[in-house]
């Protein structure tokens, strides 16, 4: 489902921070080494005359200076690592310290993807979380914007306690919620499953509600917001806001008056349109285990760029995304199973989870799918905390897992009902638990503060 927390430009789309084999620039070196001066009066000497001999050393501009990241720069002593963190970019470290951000360098077109970098399998380099953006020299790109400590950009409205007013917990904004998302300015927003009308809704931090009212006796089932994660980030956030309409065959729908498919919220006129139409109901098994809210699509969520992505649209197991800056959908893949959820990974592949337990990561570039975990409880909502790369899954037990990039996990927290997760600005987890019969609710929410240092 998300991406979340610090928050992605309509300017600045994946492609922009991203490095192909036509980028030249790179960053300014991290600090001098044991260059050979020129002779009293004389130029200095060239790099075809100077000879670099330290470990992570590289000859720029007849300069011999310590940065591990470059192109031609010589290996880190064993032992030591090459970091591209706030800490200590271009330094060779040992394993283990502070902030420590590296990964195994990958061959990518005319170019090799350096640490905190990925290669998208076209010839571009793309940042690997935690990183937000990537640097390229003629030959070599590397991360940056790989900060060592949380930037709190905001803070929502107080989590309060139940039943009061201008707080998380108002009646007029959380009552019949069945999803929670955050905005990149800590705008709060809620997808509600209720008898009647369902409504879109949102809570300023200052705690100013408003509501949306959306096709009559339409259900709806998941909240989208679009996260500002590429460097630099626009100036006022782009606010982008879709939902999930999952009315099943017997609640009192019909294709065609009332679809299936996916909303989004046009700000100048407070309306619903529909931007990605069912052309059949879909229905499975899990996650929650009530007929009403498992159904329809499911997995809604923005990448890193300005793409939405959302399965089970015609299908049990289709991956459907629609680029919003052309308006073009098309079919990612269709999996095995009935897609449970969905979050962004980094900006070139989405974890999804499959109907069974099954967590995947699926490259967009090629739409080839590799196992990351299992859940032996099913999935009910992901999010990827892009400070330092955990991903928290919620499932129907109640329990909140934490994996860490690799797909190794373990529990971390419990809520008392199945519930939905959301990263807000302030450097929170929360969680939106859900209590049967999943319809006509009063949902509690929790949260728990996440690492504010790698």
């Amino acid at each position: 489902m998300r991406s979340g927390l610090a928050i992605l430009s309509a300017l600045v789309l994946v492609g922009a921070f991203a490095c192909s084999s036509g980028d030249t620039s790179f960053d300014a070196a991290a600090s001098s080494s044991s260059a050979a001066a020129g002779g009293a009066g004389g130029a200095p000497p060239s790099c075809a005359e100077l000879e670099c001999q330290a470990p992570g050393e590289v000859c720029v501009d007849g300069a011999c200076l310590a940065d591990c990241r470059r192109s031609g720069a010589n290996p880190c002593a064993p032992g030591t690592v090459c970091d591209v963190s706030a800490a200590s970019p271009g330094a060779c470290v040992p394993p283990g310290s502070a902030c420590l951000t590296t990964s195994p360098a990958e061959a990518c077109g005319e170019r090799t993807c350096g640490p905190g970098s990925v290669c998208d399998g076209a010839g571009k380099c793309y940042p690997r979380l935690p990183c937000g953006s990537v640097d390229c020299d003629d030959a070599t790109c590397w991360g940056t914007f790989c900060a060592c400590e949380r930037v709190i950009d905001c803070a929502p409205a107080p989590l309060g306690a139940p039943g009061e007013k201008g707080t998380l917990h108002d009646p007029a904004f959380v009552a019949g919620l069945v999803d929670l998302e955050f905005d990149p300015a800590c705008g709060a927003w809620g997808a509600t499953l209720i008898s009647g009308p369902d409504y879109l809704r949102s809570i300023e931090p200052k705690g100013a509600v408003a509501s949306y009212a959306g096709v009559t006796n339409l259900n709806m089932g998941e909240v989208s917001v679009l996260q500002q994660i590429a460097v630099p980030k626009s100036d006022p956030p782009l606010l982008d806001v879709a939902l999930t309409y999952i009315c099943c065959a017997t609640c009192g729908c019909e294709l065609g008056s009332t679809p299936q498919g996916v909303a989004r919220f046009e700000p100048a006129t407070s309306s619903l349109p529909l931007v990605v139409p069912s052309k059949t109901f879909t229905t499975g098994v899990g996650p929650f285990g009530g007929a009403v809210i498992d159904t329809g699509p499911a997995g809604l969520s923005y990448g890193f760029d300005r793409v939405l992505y959302v399965g089970n649209v015609d299908a049990n197991g289709d991956y459907f995304k629609l680029d919003l800056a052309t308006q073009k959908q098309s079919l990612v893949t269709t999996f095995a199973a009935r897609v449970h959820a969905s979050t962004p990974f980094d900006a070139i592949t989405m974890l999804v989870a499959l109907e069974g337990g099954a967590l995947v990561k699926l490259r967009l570039s090629d739409a080839t799918s590799s196992p990351f975990a299992t859940s032996t409880s099913p999935v009910l909502g992901m999010v990827r905390d892009v400070f330092d790369g955990s991903i928290y899954v919620s499932r129907r037990d109640g329990a909140i897992w934490r994996y860490d990039a690799n797909g190794v996990g373990a529990a971390w927290q419990t809520t008392v009902n199945p519930s939905r997760l959301a990263i807000a600005g302030d450097g929170y987890l929360y969680a939106l638990a859900v209590p049967p019969p999943f319809y006509d609710h009063t949902p509690a929410i929790a949260r728990w503060q996440l690492p504010t240092t790698r």
